[in-house]
């Protein structure tokens, strides 16, 4: 027995001395003179195993001190050299606490060099740990150059926010004196001030005409630089393409029978929902519209249509006017830009229209492209996301309630919905005022009882503010009279107090243009007293 554990413990000192044998070469395989990497290894308690020329050149530590493998004099040496060695002497501390932890940082040094540093464990096939293994490459050119790169790119969004901020300033600056003018103008026109001339009312027509343009250009270049800085917010939701289009067909009709236009629409069954803000993708068919009852001639032809083009839905706008030149056909999407195309008479536009409605395509998540053919008409289309729940932006909810069961039960059915919700409660009137005024709830669930007796006020106020961020509002009452008398008040929609889970989250669905998802049992449904 005795020669055999002799035997066993031999083989196992054997099989270590191979380990870190092998441990060894793979540490002197990286030691290459030629790495662009400076390389320093060392052992389990942070002695200098071995180290290549490119460390002790970056760190200038002399010859005779990396021979030496001075674990003192070379830590002294880098900790001279950096800008701040108090932090790097901790990350070191930290990584020999935590073994197995692999770090990358950079530092700077009181030259103003900076080194990439890297730092990896070094484990033998059977686990033991044999040290640390530390690489540092200069970084100082490339980093001087992206610094620059920034710094270039600072400058210019500087440059940009500026110059909006200016064109926002002056449109805004403009607007009131306009105003007054036209106003002066209209009582000329219009006979108010004393009659005129033939003459002279062809000149106050003229000048009421170049008012209204000029205004036109003051809100697009106002539009534009709202966009640009960032202050424009839409509120995607589930949209049906089908309804939004024909809104935009029925009302563009009158305008297409002045010019005998024939406006056809293309909206194959079954279209799957889009997710999108609809309000700003109508102002974009608005313009789409505008741009082809202006540019196709008296008698022409104009299609609005859709189709699905893989998880996206197409919309088009296709008319037979002139068509556009194709060296024309990108510059278009530029601000003010002017191109080779004829329009019927007095059509003047201000040249920011397709770079307003571009980027608010590029908002809802879509693009928006031109293609034309000179004579043969032009086919303006834009895409839009088809809906998922997982393309929803979250959306906030205000539940107003004085009852803290009813507040608790529907947060629960709330946060079963499986919608992405921001939920915050109130329990005043006063109290869900000053929540709203900062919140911009999409939904207000409002309780008609709130016990500071202001309810007529709180829906006034707090419905106002919520129709005009796009919010919508669900009162909840065990009095059904008063529901019903506020619904003639604005309210979207009710519930009569006691209510189910599912019947709450119907409600919250449809009204935030979604679908519950969410299955209640039905033999005991929660209720909501």
């Amino acid at each position: 027995m005795n020669i055999r554990k002799q035997i066993k413990r031999k083989e196992c000192g054997n099989h270590r001395a191979e380990e870190e044998l092998r441990f060894k070469n793979a540490l002197l395989s990286t030691q290459q003179e030629t790495a662009l990497d400076g390389i320093l290894v060392v052992d389990e308690n942070g002695g200098i195993i071995s180290s290549n020329q490119r460390f002790a050149d970056m760190w200038d530590i002399p010859s005779e001190t990396m021979k030496s493998k001075s674990d003192e004099r070379t830590l002294q040496a880098v900790m001279d050299r950096l800008a701040n060695p108090e932090n790097f002497l901790c990350k070191v501390k930290h990584l020999y606490e935590f073994r197995d932890e692999t770090s990358r940082d950079e530092l700077v040094l009181k030259d103003g060099k900076t080194f990439d540093r890297y730092s990896a464990p070094m484990f033998g096939a059977n686990g033991k740990y044999y040290g640390r293994v530390w690489y540092f490459r200069d970084i100082t050119e490339s980093k001087t150059a992206m610094d620059k790169i920034k710094s270039s790119e600072q400058s210019l969004r500087e440059l940009s926010e500026t110059k909006s901020q200016f064109v926002a300033n002056a449109s805004h600056e403009l607007r009131t004196p306009l105003a007054i003018i036209r106003q002066f103008i209209y009582l000329l026109d219009s006979g108010i001030a004393g009659p005129l001339v033939n003459k002279q009312k062809d000149c106050t027509s003229a000048a009421l005409r170049n008012c209204d343009r000029l205004a036109e250009l003051i809100n697009r270049m106002l539009d534009l630089a709202r966009i640009e800085a960032g202050k424009v917010n839409i509120d995607p939701s589930r949209v049906e393409p089908s309804l939004l289009l024909i809104q935009s067909y029925t009302d563009f009709l009158p305008k297409m029978e002045t010019k005998k236009q024939r406006l056809i629409l293309e909206t194959p069954n079954n279209l799957p929902a889009v997710c999108c803000d609809p309000q700003t993708i109508a102002s974009v068919l608005i313009e789409l519209l505008g741009n082809a009852h202006k540019f196709t001639p008296e008698g022409g032809k104009i299609i609005l249509g859709c189709r699905q083009e893989g998880q996206f839905l197409s919309v088009y706008v296709e008319d037979n006017g002139p068509g556009i030149p194709l060296k024309d056909q990108e510059r278009i999407f530029e601000a003010f830009a002017q191109v080779d195309r004829q329009e019927g008479p007095g059509a003047k536009g201000t040249g920011l229209g397709l770079t307003i409605i571009r980027e608010i395509v590029k908002l809802n998540g879509g693009s928006l492209s031109v293609s034309s053919t000179p004579g043969n008409g032009s086919r303006f289309s834009f895409t839009l996301p088809l809906f998922t729940t997982e393309k929803l932006l979250i959306q906030r909810v205000l539940v107003a309630d004085n009852d803290k069961k009813s507040i608790h039960l529907i947060m629960q059915g709330l946060k079963r919905s499986g919608l992405q919700l921001d939920i915050k409660t109130a329990s005043t009137g006063l109290q869900a005022l000053v929540i709203a005024g900062t919140f911009h709830p999409h939904l207000v669930i409002l309780d008609a009882n709130l016990p500071d007796s202001m309810t007529p006020g709180v829906f006034k106020s707090l419905g106002r503010e919520t129709l005009e961020k796009r919010g919508k509002v669900l009162m909840i009452s065990t009095d059904q009279r008063i529901l019903r008398s506020l619904v003639r008040q604005g309210v979207h929609d009710y519930l009569v107090k006691p209510f189910s889970v599912e019947q709450l989250l119907v409600k919250v669905a449809h009204l935030l243009g979604n679908e519950p998802n969410v299955k209640v049992n039905q033999a005991d449904p929660a209720r909501m007293e």
